[in-house]
């Protein structure tokens, strides 16, 4: 389970914002909501589901730390399908993804990514989406929609990962002076690992082309 918890490291600010800030954001929905349509009812009720959503997205890391695939598989599926989860389902949709991965359906993998990306209003996990949905398309061969996917990204948050993927594509695709500058930007963006310390090695020894 180590590859889901570095990306839950990923994903902290996202966490971190909706811990600080979700409340307040919901809260405002439902009181707009209730004042239009009138009613206590209508404002217990989305107040309801909001938290169902919480409580669910919660469950769902909990089985992945537990290492209950399986049982994980069944709450992100349910929670991406629930249309009043709001951004819940869509973060639930990032785990689906890469459970998906793991078992081997590429194609529901990156069809849940294209879910994610078409319905979240959060830039954040939007640009997490276009990472991933990125990646698969690398490794199954179509480079260029890959590189196209990540058009538009610009948060700097996201520079070093985003460098350093666009460094593996342009390598893939035979292009090393393009994947080497990629990698000096990735390192000047803060990523000093041994992987990327590693990769630019191998370039540096094979030379470039």
């Amino acid at each position: 389970m180590e590859g889901y918890f570095s990306e839950e490291q990923q994903v902290e600010a996202i966490k971190k914002w909706w811990k600080e800030n979700g409340t307040a954001v919901l809260s405002g929905v439902v009181i707009g909501l209730a004042v239009l349509f009138g009613g206590r009812a209508w404002f217990s009720y989305k107040k309801a589901q909001a938290e169902d959503a919480s409580l669910n997205y919660s469950a769902l890391l909990a089985t992945l730390q537990q290492g209950k695939s399986s049982e994980a598989l069944a709450i992100a599926t349910q929670l991406t399908g629930d249309s009043h989860a709001g951004e819940y389902a869509n973060m639930a949709g990032l785990v689906l993804a890469r459970l998906q991965q793991d078992k081997g359906d590429v194609a529901a993998a990156q069809a849940t990514l294209k879910q994610v990306l078409k319905q979240t209003g959060n830039a954040q996990l939007r640009i997490l989406a276009q990472l991933r949905l990125a990646r698969l398309l690398a490794d199954g061969g179509k480079p260029q929609k890959a590189l196209d996917t990540l058009d538009g990204i610009k948060d700097a948050a996201f520079a070093a990962p985003l460098d350093n993927l666009r460094g593996d594509i342009y390598l893939a695709m035979g292009k090393k002076d393009q994947a080497r500058a990629a990698y000096d930007k990735a390192e000047a963006a803060g990523d000093h690992s041994q992987l990327l310390i590693m990769k630019r090695q191998e370039l540096d020894e094979g030379g470039a082309k």
